[in-house]
């Protein structure tokens, strides 16, 4: 079955983990021996764009058109830019031409729905550029208001990621924690959004989604059946797989999605076939 990783990255982390502290620096080799190992055929690779204070030096777009040049059938870059720039439209619009396939990893300190945002979504729909974002406390705040700007652009394709958006796969959300635990209750914001709009999907990728779905077991079997055409593998790499680099391939996810015994055809979907249909594979 073939694997596509929605979501890795190159360049820098700052790392605590068992056998590898401070800071982390991930080559394009490096991802590639870890696809192998992991039986990843195809990954997007995203930048990030550079926030102050932040713990990592993750690679800007041009570094991760560069590299992705060199391995066309494996990887598949992604764009972003700051969308206070004043040119933000037109450099997405150049970075499209250069070979992006989608803009993300979309991640900035303002509110989901800022006017720069939203300028910033309206070139992606006219572009037909799938966005990824991340949903947090300090990143494109407000759940809600995420929901509701999806119904604005309604031919924009999103996929949602990170703690502000899977907390709320439960209907009774503890906003003070980014990783919550125990029962999920029925009926939370993930499964009405899911349900509504169609042009939502979201990837399972960091400790964010991975929480999510192993909190509760027996609900999320029934739920990655339900929303298996919504959702996507991801990894985040090197973030969450940091040991992997040392020990061997971490497939915490796939071994996850084999656990909770969910299907081959919601298993394909998942693992590929709703990435191969965006991106356009």
């Amino acid at each position: 079955m073939e694997i596509i990783d929605i979501h890795t990255h190159l360049g820098a982390i700052r790392s605590s983990g068992r056998g590898l502290r401070g800071w982390v620096h991930v080559s394009v080799d490096d991802l590639l021996d870890y696809m192998d190992a992991c039986g990843i055929s195809i990954a997007v690779v995203l930048p990030i764009q550079k926030v102050k204070g932040i713990g990592e030096d993750l690679w800007l777009t041009e570094d991760v058109l560069r590299a992705c040049r060199s391995h066309p059938d494996r990887l598949i870059p992604f764009c972003v830019v700051d969308p206070l720039a004043g040119d933000a439209g037109k450099k997405v619009e150049a970075y499209a031409k250069a070979g992006c396939g989608g803009f993300g990893e979309h991640r900035v300190p303002l509110p989901v729905s800022h006017p720069a945002n939203l300028a910033l979504y309206s070139v992606c729909q006219d572009l037909g550029m799938p966005l990824l974002i991340e949903i947090g406390d300090l990143y494109n705040f407000d759940f809600d208001a995420f929901v509701e700007v999806t119904s604005r652009f309604p031919k924009l394709t999103f996929i949602a990621h990170g703690p502000g958006w899977w907390r709320e796969i439960s209907a009774v959300s503890d906003k003070t924690r980014q990783y919550p635990s125990g029962p999920v209750v029925r009926g939370g914001g993930v499964e009405k959004a899911l349900s509504e709009r169609r042009n939502l999907f979201a990837d399972i990728s960091a400790t964010s989604g991975y929480n999510a779905l192993s909190r509760d077991t027996l609900f999320s079997k029934e739920f990655v059946e339900r929303f298996s055409n919504r959702l996507m593998f991801g990894t985040d790499f090197p973030g969450i797989d940091l040991n992997g680099l040392q020990d061997g391939p971490n497939m915490r996810h796939i071994s996850l999605l084999r656990e909770l015994g969910v299907s081959d055809r919601s298993m394909e979907k998942i693992l590929s076939g709703n990435a191969s249909s965006i991106l356009g594979i």
